[in-house]
């Protein structure tokens, strides 16, 4: 049995550990707030010269200069097959990388473009990091087909009861969110979420369903209306690509069958011509 003393002392390690552990997440969550908001400043990029000057030498240069954490996932790039990993690679070597007035977040993006394997970056808690687009779609699109072309960005937001018209321009800030402007009374239905690394189509159809309404995706756009109109709008596009399938095999038709005319009749074809 243990002294009373003892168990005070135990009891308060054991609140301190608790305190430690609960407020942890709120630093990440903070952290990972200022991280969003530095990369969206506008800055004065110097570029780089240096021919020998390797991705962690640039990642080494912004940390210090705008406070920025970043964490290279080598085993991602070693797994793509850049055998020697990432940081060590010569972003300069074939060309400088320019002057740039432009927000920071665009400036990793084009030193990123320097590096083999579609190199990307996320924020992860409380730091950056660097990654490939396979190593992302392998984390955050598992259930996704691999098809071609780019990926929605990755959402983190914090909402506490705020109107879906707002939560909505929040996203809009990530790709082209439209509200339909006739759901004026679901415009105003409160949300609450607090969303770290979500693809945007993903976010946008949470924050629809907890209004009641749905999400059409619209060529490079999410498109928020009623069950109604949604239904009407995603029947137009099945009825328009059919269309377009149909046109297409047409034309694959015709071109199949002239192409047989002219290998049955060369000397027809010969005289046709100018």
């Amino acid at each position: 049995m243990c002294p009373i003393g003892s168990r005070k002392v135990w009891l308060l390690a054991v609140l301190a550990l608790l305190t430690v552990a609960t407020s942890l997440p709120a630093e990440q969550n903070a952290r990972g707030r200022e991280l969003r908001q530095t990369l969206e400043t506008v800055t004065r990029f110097d570029g780089i010269d240096d021919a020998r000057a390797t991705l962690s030498d640039a990642l080494d240069m912004m940390g210090k200069r705008y406070n920025l954490s970043f964490d290279v996932n080598e085993k991602a790039f070693k797994e793509a097959g850049l055998k020697d990993g990432a940081g060590r690679f010569e972003i300069a070597k074939d060309a400088p990388l320019p002057q740039m007035q432009t927000k920071l977040g665009t400036v990793l993006h084009h030193i990123l473009r320097r590096v083999p394997h579609s190199a990307t970056y996320f924020i992860r808690g409380d730091f950056i990091e660097i990654t490939t687009m396979r190593a992302v779609r392998k984390e955050f699109f598992a259930d996704r087909p691999t098809l071609p072309g780019p990926l929605p960005p990755l959402v983190s937001c914090e909402l506490e009861k705020r109107p879906l018209e707002f939560a909505l321009r929040e996203l809009n800030h990530y790709g082209n969110v439209v509200l339909d402007p006739r759901a004026v009374k679901e415009a105003q239905m409160p949300v609450t979420a607090d969303l770290s690394n979500v693809p945007l189509d993903t976010a946008v159809r949470m924050f629809a369903d907890m209004a009641g309404l749905k999400v059409v995706k619209l060529d490079n756009s999410l498109y928020v209306t009623d069950a109604n109109n949604a239904n009407v709008l995603m029947q137009d596009q099945a009825e328009q690509k059919s269309e377009r399938e149909r046109q297409r095999k047409e034309k694959t038709k015709k071109e199949k069958k002239e192409k047989k005319e002219k290998k049955d009749h060369p000397a027809a074809h010969a005289a046709g011509s100018p």
